[in-house]
């Protein structure tokens, strides 16, 4: 139950409170027509709306089956997880550390071109942002 607890319902819990307060944030923003002074592509900030919502999805379902495995091997009887079961669900869930990189590469522009500039040994100054 502690593995449950911590790997999977207090990070959902914290991605689900930020993600809430950053939306209200915005929303209250909007609203209150204070941004009109202000030069801001909102485009960018629904951009990091869409690549928080997907990081979200891809936590849930990496984790999700371990969950499973966990809570079937505490309160139910592990001899009926099958194999593949027991050895995938705990793959998929220790994979999810490479998603949020490629999440990244493939949502965010800017992130996607200092990859890039990065990858070809680009100054700062060169990179275009």
């Amino acid at each position: 139950m502690s593995v449950i607890a911590v790997n999977f319902i207090i990070p959902l819990s914290v991605m689900f409170y930020c993600y809430y307060n950053v939306s209200v944030t915005m929303q209250r923003y909007k609203a209150s027509n204070c941004l009109d002074n202000i030069n801001m592509d909102w485009s960018d900030q629904m951009d990091v709306t869409k690549m928080s919502i997907v990081m979200i999805v891809m936590f849930l379902v990496a984790w999700s089956p371990y969950s499973i495995v966990c809570l079937w091997a505490s309160f139910g009887d592990p001899k009926t997880i099958s194999a593949p079961m027991a050895i995938i669900a705990p793959l998929f869930a220790k994979s999810s550390t490479f998603y949020n990189p490629c999440i990244y590469v493939i949502a965010n522009k800017k992130f996607r071109r200092a990859i890039t500039g990065m990858l070809r040994c680009q100054t700062r100054q060169r990179i275009t942002i």
